[in-house]
């Protein structure tokens, strides 16, 4: 699964009205791979009324890239 993208329904998804998405378009060289990882991650994890209790962080496991 996607742990940026349950991290982000996680954090803007309370209240409804948010939608994840790839912004306004799909990168030319993006994997097909990430973006049916993306598409499962919002089928699991973003649909109203959220999961009670959906954590921020991502589930146990989960690689973790730093940003600098």
């Amino acid at each position: 699964m996607s742990p940026p993208a349950r991290e982000r329904i996680a954090t803007a998804g309370p209240g409804g009205g948010y939608i994840l998405s790839t912004a306004c378009s799909v990168a030319p060289l993006a994997p097909p791979e990430n973006i049916l990882t993306l598409r499962e991650a919002a089928e699991r994890f973003g649909r109203y009324p959220l999961a009670e209790g959906l954590p921020a962080e991502p589930y146990p496991g989960a690689a973790r890239e730093e940003h600098k």
